[in-house]
Order: structure tokens, then sequence, then C-alpha cells
């Protein structure tokens, strides 16, 4: 069994991650929990970073500035595998490395 941790733009990316890490592995047997972008309690709405790849972009920006990711304990000893993911499109964005 698998645990992989997720941190992408958005649900579609999440689903389209599922079925490629599927195909992949040729086995249901693995867990993909999103850490980012986070639900809210409420209809299941981006919660503090929001979505996208600024979404991605801030989370990574929180957790360097927290100290890494043992700090902000976003990985445990269970997890196999972190996915960060954004779509090749920001190339596009005149402020994707922007600050």
């Amino acid at each position: 069994m698998y645990n992989i941790r997720l941190v992408c733009e958005g649900s579609t990316d999440e689903i389209v991650l599922k079925a490629i890490l599927f195909a992949y592995l040729q086995s249901p047997d693995f867990t993909v929990d999103t850490i980012q972008p986070e639900r809210s309690e409420i209809q299941g709405d981006p919660a503090e970073h929001g979505t996208g790849w600024k979404g991605v972009r801030s989370w990574c920006q929180m957790v360097q500035a927290a100290g890494g990711l043992e700090a902000v304990r976003a990985l445990d000893t269970e997890v196999d595998l972190l996915i960060i993911h954004v779509d090749a499109g920001i190339v596009f964005e005149a402020e994707h490395n922007a600050g």
C-alpha cells in the first residue's frame, strides 16, 4: 500500500493525477491525500492558500517560511511519495517568477 500526498492546483488535477497513479501502479492499492488546495468545511471550497498555481506557490512559500516540510508536519513517516504539481501553462504568466 502506497501512501501519497498531493499538492496541486485544484480538483481536476487531483482526479487526473489519481488516474495516472492507478495506471502506473497497475493497482488500486494506494491512498492519495490532497494537502493543497485544502478544503474548508463548507462545500469543499479552497481554504487559506486558494487554487491554481498561485495557491501551490503560496503553500510552498508557507512551508519554506515555517522551516520545511517537517516543521509544518505535511509529511509523516508513513508517506511514500509527495507530488507537487503545477500546469506547464504558468510559463505564460507574467508573474510566475514574482515573489
